[in-house]
């Protein structure tokens, strides 16, 4: 699940030189590839129960991806990837610290 963001956003960037599809359209398609990997992942479950957690994991993953992403758009530059996330700066290094923690790095 952890590259479905990223494979989106090369799509994104593929269609974006093309200047074939809308913003919208490219929302749209992220959410159908997300809804297919999470097909997949229940299917690899077959009569299992799903582990618990299911929300958090996505969630986070996404919140991730899409942190690692505008960062390396901004090269680096936080007060420009929480202006184009939306968010504050400040609300953007805290969660920084939190996925890094998760992953283990200091």
């Amino acid at each position: 699940m952890n590259s479905v963001l990223g494979i989106f956003l090369a799509n994104e960037r593929s269609n974006k030189m093309r200047n074939t599809e809308s913003d919208e359209n490219l929302w749209v398609g992220f959410s159908k590839m997300l809804e297919e990997q999470l097909e997949k992942y229940f299917t690899l479950h077959g009569e299992e129960t799903v582990p618990p957690g299911l929300y958090d994991r996505v969630l986070n993953e996404v919140e991730r991806s899409l942190f690692k992403a505008t960062l390396k758009r901004s090269r680096d530059n936080q007060l420009k990837a929480a202006q184009i996330l939306g968010i504050n700066r400040n609300t953007l290094r805290k969660k920084m610290v939190k996925i890094k923690q998760k992953e283990g790095n200091p």
